[in-house]
């Protein structure tokens, strides 16, 4: 499920997201996959998932404000999560650390390090898997312009623990969406647990599969 329908605007509209909302709206200057990008990502995705629906997740791993960073043990448990649930869970590291040997909690679970140096390709994925998760880093902005990527976005930091949180300065408040967002995008406001995601992402797709039966 798509949605086509322009982001509403808001009465007390920052530029950061006006801007956004302009992009979103004006769809020439809004970003999308190439279509050879999305026939790359659909043919890592189907050589792997096997009909199973793909899950990327993209993480935050660098030694600059550090609380916007992804708790890697909650991030793996959401992936074997995943993998229990019958998803097929999809990990894009940060592209500082893409290249090296993953770590003993990343056993076992798929990672797409292409991903992570080719602007392209990244976005194509996030418009191939079925749903895509982030923490506050710069690839979620990916979601944010494009109507085509269906997201949670996990707010972590000082964008959500600030005092008073950094989003607040550019007219988001807690436990909202911003008007850019769709019926399938959605930003969660709450601590990195890997129940906590769980339970969004199952929320999130079962509201894709009733807008599908509905047509």
């Amino acid at each position: 499920a798509r949605s086509s329908q322009p982001p509403p605007m808001m009465s007390r509209c920052t530029p950061w997201i006006a801007a956004i909302c302009f992009a979103v709206i004006n769809s020439t200057v809004a970003p999308s996959a190439s279509p050879q990008a999305r026939r790359y990502a659909r043919q890592w995705i189907d050589a792997r998932a096997h009909g199973r629906k793909a899950i990327a997740l993209t993480l935050r791993e660098v030694d600059t404000t550090i609380l916007r960073n992804s708790d890697i043990g909650e991030w793996t448990r959401f992936a074997r999560l995943l993998q229990e649930a019958g998803y097929f869970p999809i990990i894009v590291r940060d592209t500082d650390r893409a290249l090296d040997r993953p770590p003993p909690p990343f056993d076992g679970l798929p990672l797409f390090s292409e991903a992570a140096f080719n602007l392209d390709l990244r976005i194509a994925l996030y418009e191939e898997c079925h749903i895509a998760a982030f923490v506050s880093n710069g690839p979620s902005h990916a979601g944010y312009f494009d109507r085509d990527v269906r997201y949670l976005y996990f707010v972590t930091g000082e964008w959500r623990k600030g005092n008073p949180p950094a989003f607040y300065r550019v007219g988001v408040s807690e436990d909202t969406c911003p008007p850019f967002c769709n019926d399938y995008q959605r930003w969660v406001w709450c601590e990195q647990d890997a129940d906590l995601f769980m339970q969004e992402l199952l929320s999130l797709d079962a509201k894709i599969e009733a807008a599908r039966a509905n047509g």
